[in-house]
């Protein structure tokens, strides 16, 4: 499990993320969605085809598939930690 104490602005890796995903047309499924007091756990899994560089790989054109679970620290309304688990796009 990874951990990111210094997380950028929901906005800004929404926006990233969201180039990305038009980029290699991915859908996302909200599997599970959970939040209790300052904490929210998402289990999610991406659907789509490889058509854009990821992680330095050029595109493959090949389906792909990741599930992953994210759990948010919040406050302030803005994510201040992160925690995530789940195997990459191209395994």
């Amino acid at each position: 499990m990874l951990h990111n104490r210094a997380v950028r602005s929901f906005q800004t890796v929404s926006s990233r993320s969201v180039c990305f995903l038009q980029q290699n047309q991915i859908h996302v499924t909200i599997d599970d969605l959970i939040a209790e007091d300052d904490t929210v756990a998402v289990r999610t899994t991406l659907r789509g085809t490889h058509r854009g560089v990821y992680a330095g790989t050029t595109p493959t054109g090949r389906q792909a598939k990741r599930t992953m679970i994210q759990i948010f620290c919040i406050v302030e309304d803005r994510i201040s930690e992160e925690w995530y688990e789940g195997r990459g796009l191209l395994e």
